[in-house]
């Protein structure tokens, strides 16, 4: 439980603050220091420079030298003037508390080729034409898709290497349809029927549910891929106050992740490219804020750190029951519940499994505080700025979806939810703001070039904080969550451009 509970009071810690607080590192790019090093590479130059004065720093290996050796006695010289010196050709900037290095002669392209089509579509019931929200779509056998927003609307991007492919669009509870990939863009219309299940014409072994989580987790080696992978990812976190948008950001993500066998090691995230749009109205009460969300939500992959499995590792003990079936990814799932045993201390979760009947792989799960743990949360989820307000979250819950990929499967969306009450006695006024946060992995290959830890979106960061301006042309370029309303329409302002230097697209090809 250790794990879990420690990334899940980052993902929902707020900072609530009406003045900006400055990063203790942000001083250290123009603080003078003393440095001297004798043939040292740029590489290492950099990653001395971020242990030493916390200093992150964003760049593209292969627009700058990263393994040219140099010597430096300097004194009296700030970083930045340091690495204008160092770096020729280069221009510095900074974001927040990192500094981002670009080639001023390096022509920025995007991350994927231009040479893709557009597969744009909405779907929805064909029982009761209601929108699907949340299908996926994907291509058969790749690690590329998509999911519907709430709208069932969605946009797939397509390379040309997978043309006559097939698209496969798919939802709980629903039959699967599947389409030729077009020649030319083109919009769909996807009527889904609801699909009906007569249990008693399928086999069921009759199992206890301990021994289905026995035998999940002895399948976790044979169900999920192990070797480390780099993973493309859409995130987006939106903040409502009283029914109203008060901030809405997007990122685009590189994910590092270490083979499923390995438990320990934690997943990396590069920040790649953002937009935002904030309220520039006062609101009251407070200004609500996410820390870590990026980085946080990249690591709830349960499968990956065995959270809420009883292992030999684990502080806490969970309780499992049986709740039936269900039909998910055209197969024969369990549903498992769990609860924790012990749900004094701390923070604890319950939830439930589904579970595949016959590879016994993860397919989702969905969890929530417990009733105990949500009551005294304020305290644990809570980094308070203003005084005199009385927080009180009363809801939450989290869903992590998987799905198969030939014979393994990967982890597809992460989706949050936080609801809290906030309200400030002395001047009578209270709100109600509603968080909800979303990660879609769009593309998976194999790892070939591991991200350093000077490269990585931090915890304590606060991603609408990171993000200066937006690349419109940019997001045409990638599979994202289309939006349930533009985000130029959200506030009825337009936004502005940023650009973030783009990250290396690994050669191998995933081989799943």
């Amino acid at each position: 439980m250790h794990e879990i509970k420690n990334i899940l009071i980052i993902l929902i810690l707020c900072s609530i603050t009406t003045l900006p607080l400055i990063a203790q590192s942000e001083k250290e790019i123009t603080k003078p220091i003393r440095i001297k090093y004798e043939n040292i590479s740029i590489s290492n130059l950099l990653d001395s420079l971020n242990k030493k004065y916390q200093v992150d720093f964003s760049y593209d290996p292969n627009t700058i030298p990263t393994d040219s050796i140099i010597s430096i006695n300097e004194e009296g010289i700030s970083i930045i003037e340091l690495l204008g010196k160092t770096l020729s050709n280069t221009k510095i900037d900074t974001l927040g508390n990192q500094i981002i290095i670009t080639n001023n002669f390096a022509k920025r392209k995007s991350v994927l080729s231009s040479k893709n089509l557009i597969v744009n579509g909405t779907v929805f019931s064909a029982n009761t034409n209601k929108p699907i929200s949340y299908a996926n779509i994907s291509i058969l056998g790749k690690a590329l898709g998509t999911i519907s927003n709430a709208e069932g609307e969605f946009s797939l991007i397509i390379p040309d290497s997978l043309a006559h492919s097939t698209i496969v669009v798919s939802s709980l509870s629903y039959n699967q349809k599947r389409y030729l990939v077009p020649n030319s863009d083109t919009s769909i219309f996807v009527a889904l029927r609801e699909k009906f299940v007569q249990i008693k014409e399928i086999k069921i072994k009759n199992i206890k549910a301990d021994e289905v989580i026995e035998n999940c987790i002895s399948a976790f080696n044979d169900n999920y891929i192990n070797e480390p992978q780099t993973l493309k990812a859409f995130f987006r976190e939106t903040i409502i106050q009283d029914g109203q948008y008060i901030d809405v950001a997007e990122a685009v993500l590189q994910i590092d992740k270490s083979e499923y066998s390995n438990s320990i090691d934690e997943e990396r995230v590069k920040f790649i490219k953002g937009r935002k749009v904030k309220s520039e109205t006062d609101v009251s009460v407070a200004r609500l804020k996410l820390a870590g969300g990026p980085a946080v939500f990249a690591k709830l992959d349960v499968v990956k750190h065995r959270s809420f499995f009883n292992t030999n590792d684990k502080d806490t003990e969970y309780v499992y029951k049986h709740n039936g079936y269900i039909i998910e990814h055209d197969r024969l799932m369990y549903k498992i519940s769990f609860k924790p045993i012990i749900t004094e201390d701390n923070l604890y979760y319950e939830g439930e499994f589904i579970i595949d009947t016959e590879s016994y792989a993860l397919s989702s799960v969905k969890f929530a505080m417990t009733k105990r743990s949500l009551k005294n949360s304020a305290d644990y989820l809570i980094k308070q700025h203003a005084k005199k307000i009385k927080s009180t979250p009363y809801f939450t819950e989290y869903r992590v979806n998987y799905r198969p990929i030939n014979d393994k499967w990967i982890l597809n969306n992460v989706r949050g939810e936080l609801k809290i009450r906030m309200s400030d006695k002395r001047n009578k006024q209270s709100s109600e703001y509603h968080a909800v946060a979303e990660l879609l992995i769009s593309d998976a290959t194999y790892n070939n070039e591991p991200l350093r830890n000077s490269e990585s979106f931090k915890t304590h960061y606060i991603l609408a904080d990171e993000i200066k301006e937006t690349d419109i042309a940019f997001w045409k370029d990638y599979n994202v969550i289309t939006p349930d309303e533009d985000l130029e329409n959200v506030f009825k302002k337009p936004i502005s451009i940023y650009l973030v230097p783009n990250v290396k697209k690994p050669d191998k090809q995933p081989g799943f």
